[in-house]
């Protein structure tokens, strides 16, 4: 068995988990393995504890703000092991005392047999909460658990707006405000700095926003083993790491060829942006294609004569599409339509006549998103859609600031309704009308012009080697994060997105 087979074999695929999921982990550890609930907070809160004692020293005060529920209750196990710790614990109670029932009103109790200061936050100003934060070496919010959704009200939001702007802040699960099943948030959130939840991740830790507002996170367990507990499920979401890289990379034969290498035909560049047919050129060539055609303009031509590997067609007016498809369609089997190709009545023709062609799968990138909106999108033809949020917005017919709130949302809607889409930007999203996936990887090195004709291009060159559509959307979007992090090494700023595909032989470099 080859190495790379070996390492395929061993390697597990993350995935993140809605809340449910964490519900249904309680229920079946207390149903089906008799843990009593008591137990199970125990350990969820006990394990939080070491987190918040490795944030403070002996000595510090650490300030817990829990809610009437098994979160709260947390917090309250929590209050009493740092207390253990040697740190100085005062709790508020955002909500009605009396409304704690089961596990977390025994842990309640307990505190108050300590002599540790639970507070009702109803029955003190606001000052008097501000004054106990600026003592604090660390805030823990405790307020809600994973289930929460929709605006904060009452007590909660109060705590909210307390906190606000202080750190360092953990949250138990996850940031209050934030919906965990798909990151978003409607109004006010904590701002973690470290966020610890049980048994999984959740959606929410890694779908932005809410990956702004949970800050590092950690998993820890519940007293049992998290596969005993918990069952895959339709709404979880794949976690595009290096690990899932290496598992759908299609790696190159020793036997192979330039054609059996994939055979990528891109339709891109124009006189007002000639640079990204080189850009989407290098993407393309970088992560993998053996052969790369490029129809453009001539006035293109010079951009690209520093990559002698790029097979240039002349595609100066529609006349010319019939023999290019003559003499690559039987070859190529992506097109990837649209970057830099511009808003012409050409560019229209042009967009038509590919999108209407024999050639079976098509990435819809830059420009061609433009179009795709007049495309007759009934045919077999399979689709991918790179579109960043201004351009997810113009398909959706939403307001930009609507799209960034609700990028999942977005992505799946999308991809219902053309096939896959790759929604670039903070914590990429990839979602096809059977998966859904997150890219861990990337920073702000990306957020250059030509960065997504790149993207684009490797795509379409990954795609070409065989992958399912969605891999090719996830494995791009991973490797071009990973070398825009790589680049970072340098400076955030100043990076080309020529640098970004040159780095690209590097990332792949180091997973096998």
């Amino acid at each position: 068995m080859s190495l790379w087979k070996v390492i395929f074999a061993m390697t597990k695929i993350s995935r993140l988990s809605s809340s449910s999921i964490s519900i249904q982990a309680d229920a079946k550890a207390i149903k089906e393995f008799s843990i009593p609930s008591e137990i199970l907070m125990e350990n969820a809160g006990s394990a939080c504890a070491d987190f918040a004692a490795s944030m403070t020293s002996v000595g510090d005060t650490v300030l817990i703000m829990a809610g009437v529920g098994s979160n709260g209750g947390d917090g309250m196990v929590m209050a009493r092991h740092l207390d253990r710790l040697g740190r100085k614990v005062f709790l508020f109670i955002a909500g009605d005392e009396k409304k704690i029932k089961g596990a977390s009103l025994t842990n309640l109790l307990i505190l108050k047999s300590m002599k540790i200061p639970c507070v009702e936050m109803s029955s003190v100003s606001d000052e008097f909460i501000k004054d106990r934060i600026s003592e604090s070496s660390l805030v823990v919010d405790a307020l809600l658990g994973t289930g929460a959704s929709g605006d904060l009200r009452g007590q909660v939001l109060r705590a909210v707006q307390a906190i606000d702007g202080f750190s360092p802040v953990l949250s138990v699960d996850g940031p209050t405000g934030v919906d965990m099943d798909d990151g978003t948030v409607s109004g006010k959130a904590v701002s973690s700095d470290l966020t610890v939840t049980m048994v999984s991740k959740k959606v929410g830790h890694e779908v932005y926003p809410g990956k702004r507002h949970s800050g590092r996170v950690e998993v820890v367990h519940i007293g049992i083993a998290s596969d005993r507990i918990t069952d895959c499920a339709k709404d979880e979401m794949i976690l595009v790491d290096e690990g899932y890289v290496r598992r759908a990379y299609p790696h190159t034969n020793y036997d192979s060829h330039k054609y059996s290498r994939g055979c990528v035909l891109l339709v891109a560049g124009s006189d007002r942006y000639p640079g990204a047919a080189a850009l989407s050129s290098m993407g393309a060539l970088r992560a993998g294609a053996g052969v790369c055609v490029l129809a453009a303009p001539d006035s293109v031509r010079p951009y690209v004569q520093h990559i002698p590997e790029v097979i240039f067609e002349s595609l100066n007016s529609k006349k010319e599409i019939p023999k290019i498809l003559s003499r690559w369609g039987g070859s190529c089997s992506v097109v990837v339509l649209g970057p830099g190709l511009g808003r012409s009545a050409l560019s229209r023709d042009i967009f038509t006549e590919f999108w209407s062609s024999s050639l079976p799968s098509v990435v819809v990138d830059g420009d061609g998103l433009f179009f795709l909106p007049e495309a007759d999108i009934s045919s077999a033809k399979e689709v991918l859609i790179t579109p960043h949020e201004g351009e997810a917005a113009r398909l959706m017919g939403w307001p930009r600031e609507r799209v960034s709130k609700q990028r999942l949302l977005v992505a799946g809607s999308l991809a219902g309704r053309y096939g896959t889409c790759l929604l670039k930007g903070p914590g990429s999203l990839i979602c096809s009308r059977h998966a859904r996936g997150v890219i861990s990887s990337g920073n702000s090195t990306l957020s250059v012009a030509g960065s997504g004709d790149v993207l684009a291009g490797a795509i379409g060159a990954l795609w070409s080697r065989g992958c399912l559509a969605f891999d090719a959307a996830a494995l791009g979007g991973w490797i071009h994060g990973k070398s825009g992090e790589l680049l970072s090494s340098r400076s955030t700023d100043g990076a080309l997105a020529s640098e970004i595909a040159n780095k690209i032989p590097d990332v792949l470099g180091g997973l096998f």
